[in-house]
């Protein structure tokens, strides 16, 4: 589980932007963060979701060539 800040590690074939969306398990955005350009590679990113209530979601990472979707437990 996350507590205040979610780390996100993933690699990028190309270079891509990314559209980073929580869902709550109903299916409502709930978050979403927009990140510029970033180069192929591995990356990690820190996100801010104190402001999400304790649960489980959906981390859903958007690039320009696909998306993928993982759960998410939040507990402050």
């Amino acid at each position: 589980p996350v507590r205040n800040i979610a780390t996100l590690e993933f690699e990028l074939k190309e270079a891509s932007r990314l559209n980073i969306q929580f869902y709550s398990l109903d299916g409502k955005l709930q978050k979403s963060f927009n990140v510029n350009q970033l180069s192929s590679g591995s990356h990690k990113i820190n996100l801010n979701v104190k402001d999400l209530t304790n649960g489980q979601y959906w981390c859903v990472i958007h690039s320009d060539f696909g998306f993928k979707a993982k759960s998410l437990i939040v507990k402050h």
